[in-house]
């Protein structure tokens, strides 16, 4: 049954438009954020995720190769915008301030934040990574 349902979960999410890439960073990752707040809106994006946890929890395995894949893609954007020079957060703090805010709200029932509310941690991760190179 597991396997059916990580084969749902890994066609939805291959499925996604691809990772931006404007040639600016903090755009790029306004853009992801908005494209994660949309897969993750409304019933498919709560069973979605809650697919994924249950069927982690219960195997303890790796995350499904269409999942991974996302999050090398996110760690391939921010490895591009790093070779133009710019300074960018790692891949955990993306994950913290942008993706955990809306996982945590679908698991517990919330109202997820407005995209504008991820956009805005955007905006503070890159001033937070410039703050860090400076330092």
């Amino acid at each position: 049954m597991d396997g059916v349902l990580l084969d749902v979960v890994s066609e939805r999410l291959s499925a996604r438009s691809p990772v931006p890439d404007t040639g600016d960073y903090a755009n790029d990752l306004r853009e992801y954020a908005r494209q994660a707040a949309e897969d993750l809106a409304g019933s498919e994006g709560v069973l979605l995720l809650r697919t994924l946890v249950s069927v982690r929890l219960g195997d303890g395995g790796s995350l499904p190769p269409a999942l991974s894949r996302r999050f090398d893609e996110l760690q391939h954007m921010l490895d591009r915008a790093a070779a133009r020079g710019e300074t960018v957060p790692t891949s955990e703090e993306v994950f913290e301030l942008v993706i955990a805010p809306l996982c945590a709200s679908l698991l517990f029932g919330t109202d997820p934040p407005p995209v504008d509310r991820l956009v805005e941690r955007v905006d503070l991760l890159a001033a937070h990574a410039a703050h860090a190179e400076g330092t």
